[in-house]
C-alpha cells in the first residue's frame, strides 16, 4: 500500500481499534474516523486522550457514512484502507466504498445481515445484493459469494475489480477483507465469476451454472451464452446470481 498510508473507520462507538491502529502502526499517517451519532465524540476524545495520541493525526467526523466516502473518490483523496462495519447490512455502502479506495486498497467490511444472507428472506436478500438465497447446509459460503458478488458488481461500475483475501462466516456476521484494483479490462472478464446455482428439492444436490465463458477472437470479448460446462467455471464463481429450486431431483 505504499510506506504510508490513510485510513478510514467508518462508523464508530468508542473509536478503540482505530486508536490501537495508530499505537501499534507506525506507517500510519492519519486516521479518519466517523460516527453518526455525535454523543459518542466526547467519549472518543477521552478515549484519545487516555492513550496519549496526537489529535493531529485524527480526523473526527459525524456525518452519513456515504457523505464521508463519497467526499474521497477523488485519485488525490482515496483511502488506502477502509474499515466498514455498520452494525447492520453494509449493502447501502457499498458503491461508496468502492470509489473511495485507492487502486490496492483494502476494504475491512464486516455485515451483520446473517439472516438475510442465509435464505430466511429472499426478497429481501434480492433488493439489498441482487441475489435469491437458499436455506440450505451451504448457507454460510452462501452468504460470503453473495456479499462478494454484490461488491464486486458495484466496483466494475467503476472500472474497478475486487480479490479476496479472506473471507469469514459465522452465525451472526460475515468479515471480509478485499482488495479493490483498477483494469476495464479484467473488468470486462468479470461476468465468469458469476454463476446460477439450481438446489434440488428433494435432496442435497444442486448444479452450478456459469453466466459466461472467455472466448477467444472477437477482440477477447466474454460471451454471456448459455453454457452449462461448469468444469472451468466454478473455481472462478464468486456470487450466487440466482439460486432457484429445482423440482426435478438429480
Amino acid at each position: 500500500l505504499g510506506d504510508v498510508y490513510k485510513r478510514q473507520d467508518v462508523n464508530v462507538s468508542s473509536g478503540l481499534r482505530s486508536l490501537r491502529y495508530l499505537k501499534e502502526i507506525p506507517l500510519l499517517s492519519s486516521i479518519t474516523v466517523n460516527n453518526p451519532n455525535i454523543q459518542n465524540s466526547e467519549l472518543f476524545m477521552n478515549n484519545l486522550e487516555r492513550n496519549n495520541i496526537s489529535k493531529e493525526k485524527v480526523n473526527y467526523l459525524s456525518v452519513d457514512p456515504r457523505i464521508a466516502m463519497y467526499s474521497h473518490i477523488d485519485l488525490s483523496k482515496q483511502y488506502d484502507i477502509i474499515e466498514l462495519d455498520s452494525y447492520k447490512s453494509v449493502s447501502t455502502y457499498l458503491d461508496a466504498a468502492v470509489q473511495a479506495i485507492t487502486h490496492g486498497g483494502l476494504l475491512c467490511i464486516t455485515n451483520t445481515d446473517a439472516n438475510v444472507l442465509k435464505g430466511y428472506y429472499p426478497e429481501i436478500c434480492y433488493s439489498r445484493y441482487g441475489s435469491i438465497p437458499l436455506p440450505e447446509l451451504y448457507s454460510d459460503e452462501q452468504s460470503i459469494r453473495i456479499l462478494l458478488h454484490s461488491l464486486e458488481t458495484a466496483a466494475n461500475r467503476y472500472g474497478r475489480y475486487i480479490h479476496p483475501w479472506l473471507c469469514i462466516s459465522n452465525i451472526n456476521t460475515q468479515r471480509l477483507y478485499i482488495r479493490v484494483y483498477n483494469s476495464p479490462a479484467k473488468v470486462r472478464k468479470c461476468l465468469m465469476n458469476q454463476v446460477r446455482v439450481y438446489q434440488s428439492s428433494r435432496c442435497p444436490s444442486f448444479v452450478v451454472q456459469g453466466l459466461g465463458r472467455y472466448k477467444k477472437g472477437a477482440m477477447g470479448l466474454v460471451s454471456s451464452d448459455g453454457y452449462s460446462d461448469t468444469s472451468s467455471i466454478i473455481v472462478l464463481s464468486y456470487g450466487s446470481l440466482l439460486c432457484s429450486k429445482n423440482r426435478s431431483s438429480r
